[in-house]
């Protein structure tokens, strides 16, 4: 009888440790940087937003954080550079609260994931990193890649690939102004209330694209954006605004993945081609529900509390969802 062979049982394979590339000039916030994540992620670092590209070509990193203050190149043009060398990596920039337009960059030029101010709270940043090469992974393990912030612009929106837009607007002037710009490429609905907003978003599913004042029915559109994020994820949002608060606009970029910040007055050609951008990014989105999905799953949920809590009841009302999740 011949005797039994050992089959070699198979190493079990560790999966390799995320990578992160922080950027920035002051050497002691990189140091101190390091030694807070190098115990469980591959971390390099470097003073240079020019080296940080160089390091990205050769070096897959999961995740790069920029300072936006750097001497040579702004962190908003580091983080744009890096979404075209390598879209699949979640941008992170780091900056203060007075760099109104590095926010509004951020979300437009680079298309962040999120905004991290200084002095960060160590477990606030230990959960966007964590949240942050999530993202990352499944980018790469499904092949979702993005295109690059820099790529060839969407092409132009036809009855049939087209998304209906909601315009949430509560002045009435302003409202008409914006549906009459938009009206001879687009299937367009308009509200000046929120109930009339979830309405709208209740009665029309073929609604993707929502175009909204930054300030709706007197208060900030963030918690509106941050509960309709989890109850309809593939919707993509443009604000717009006459003045930018630089912590409302973080707090959009946090809680509501907001897609583009327009500043009025806008030129009808501004206004249409962010329409069309973001009519491409939802038909991604629309075709690829997980995604759309894990992009929802990526938005911490704001605190249901007060003026919040009333919000929240109404939507769930309206839209018919159970009671949202807590992040």
């Amino acid at each position: 009888m011949p005797e039994p062979v050992d089959t070699p049982i198979p190493a079990t394979q560790t999966p390799a440790r995320p990578k992160l590339l922080f950027v920035d000039d002051e050497r002691r916030i990189l140091v101190s940087l390091k030694s807070i994540f190098r115990d469980h992620y591959e971390v390099r670092i470097t003073t240079s937003g020019a080296e940080a590209l160089e390091i990205l070509r050769e070096w897959p990193a999961d995740v790069i954080i920029s300072d936006q203050r750097m001497p040579e190149i702004p962190g908003v043009e580091v983080l744009k550079g890096a979404a075209e060398i390598r879209p699949a990596t979640t941008r992170i920039l780091l900056t203060g609260y007075s760099d109104l337009e590095a926010i509004i960059g951020s979300v437009n030029e680079s298309e962040v994931f999120r905004f991290v101010s200084k002095p960060w709270k160590r477990d606030d940043l230990n959960r966007t990193m964590a949240a942050a090469v999530a993202q990352a992974r499944h980018t790469q393990s499904d092949g979702s890649v993005s295109e690059p912030v820099a790529a060839t612009p969407a092409p132009a929106p036809t009855q049939q690939n087209g998304a209906e837009v909601l315009v949430l607007d509560s002045n009435s002037a302003e409202r008409q102004a914006l549906v009459h710009t938009l009206s001879s490429e687009w299937r367009l609905h308009a509200a000046g209330t929120i109930d009339e907003a979830l309405s709208c978003i209740r009665d029309h599913p073929d609604i993707g694209v929502v175009l909204t004042e930054s300030v709706f029915e007197g208060g900030a559109v963030t918690a509106l954006v941050n509960a309709l994020r989890r109850a309809r994820p593939e919707l993509v949002y443009i604000v717009i605004t006459h003045e930018p608060d630089a912590g409302h606009i973080i707090d959009l970029i946090n809680f509501g993945r907001i897609y583009r910040v327009l500043r009025k007055p806008l030129r009808a050609s501004v206004l249409r081609g962010a329409v069309n951008v973001a009519n491409h990014r939802h038909q991604q989105l629309r075709r690829d529900p997980e995604r759309a999905q894990r992009l929802a799953g990526s938005v911490d949920a704001m605190p249901e509390h007060g003026s919040g809590a009333s919000l929240f009841t109404r939507i769930r009302t309206l839209l018919g969802i159970g009671r949202s999740r807590t992040a």
